[in-house]
């Protein structure tokens, strides 16, 4: 909690707006955003309407995302109890029941409870490609919503004055009776024990991939913040991580087979040198060339290639 009582509280109020500004941009508690205001009349161009552009002050994500773990960690008894209970009728309405009729029943609880949470959501659709060329729409589900929605919350508590008390380092604004004076607070308590509740039918039910409540999502915000460059799709990322990780032996020889299967069926899109780095960075594994043994047959890494890409399209289908 590294902004937790970074300001002083008399000081902080002896400042002007301004210098309040500026000292929660030198925090790190604030952040720049750019706007533009953009005419329903004619076209903007953005590259030369410099004089267009305002900034707004906003709290940074990691300020933002710092606040709500701190009043989560207040408020983990009050979350865990729900669950508990939905867990304890669950077993009861599921007694008896095949795995079939069991996640039948969990389905339709996974359903409702999400629809309870998801405020005007909006369906998005992503145009992807199958190994086959056929083109089709993939939804959004709706962890991705639950988790929009839970970004949305944050924003929200973060405009409380539960934002300032935080980095003024005032723990008792954190105790219950105070907390339960903000309304959002009650938002939070349904919102996150349901989701605890929808987190844990999906592990154990498997209706969506979840990258987003679960280990999972460390993995996902590793392709999304570094390597989205390098490979075509995140389930590309998940793939060769999951191999690198069984190699056992012959190690960089298995890398070099996997990877050039891979850019074969352009499923990644880094140079050698980029993937290099990655392997080098992610699994402390020195490189220094990708062989393609294109001089001389090496029957070893042909037959790595063909089964590495034999299990890529099992693995996409």
């Amino acid at each position: 909690m590294a902004h937790f009582g970074c300001l002083n509280k008399a000081q902080f109020n002896d400042l002007s707006k301004e210098e309040q500004n500026a000292l929660l941009l030198k925090k790190e508690v604030y952040e720049k955003v750019n706007r533009i205001s953009l005419s329903l009349n004619s076209l903007t161009n953005l590259r030369s309407d410099q004089g267009n552009y305002t900034y707004q002050l906003i709290p940074s994500k990691l300020a933002v995302n710092e606040l709500y773990s701190f009043v989560l960690k207040s408020l983990e008894m009050d979350i865990e109890n729900p669950y508990l209970q939905f867990y304890l009728d669950f077993k009861e309405e599921c007694f008896g029941l095949d795995k079939q009729e069991q996640k039948k029943i969990a389905l339709k609880h996974f359903k409702d409870i999400s629809e309870c949470h998801i405020r005007n959501a909006v369906e998005i659709a992503h145009l992807l490609e199958n190994n086959q060329g056929v083109e089709h729409l993939e939804y959004e589900g709706k962890l991705s919503q639950l988790s929009n929605e839970q970004n949305n919350i944050k924003v929200e508590l973060a405009q409380t004055d539960l934002f300032l008390q935080y980095l003024f380092g005032n723990k008792e604004a954190f105790e219950k009776n105070y907390l339960e004076s903000h309304d959002i607070i009650g938002t939070i308590l349904d919102f996150e024990s349901d989701l605890k509740i929808l987190v844990g039918l999906n592990n154990q039910y498997q209706f969506e991939e979840d990258i987003y409540f679960s280990n999972l999502g460390v993995l996902w915000k590793k392709f999304d913040t570094k390597y989205k460059s390098l490979f075509s799709t995140f389930k590309a990322y998940q793939f060769v991580n999951a191999k690198i990780l069984s190699f056992d032996k012959n190690t960089k020889a298995q890398i070099e087979s996997l990877y050039v299967s891979l850019k074969n069926l352009k499923v990644i899109a880094s140079s050698d040198n980029d993937f290099i780095k990655f392997i080098m960075y992610e699994y402390n594994i020195p490189m220094s060339k990708i062989r393609k043994h294109v001089s001389r047959p090496n029957y070893e890494h042909e037959e790595r290639v063909l089964l590495f890409t034999k299990d890529w399209r099992e693995y996409s289908s």
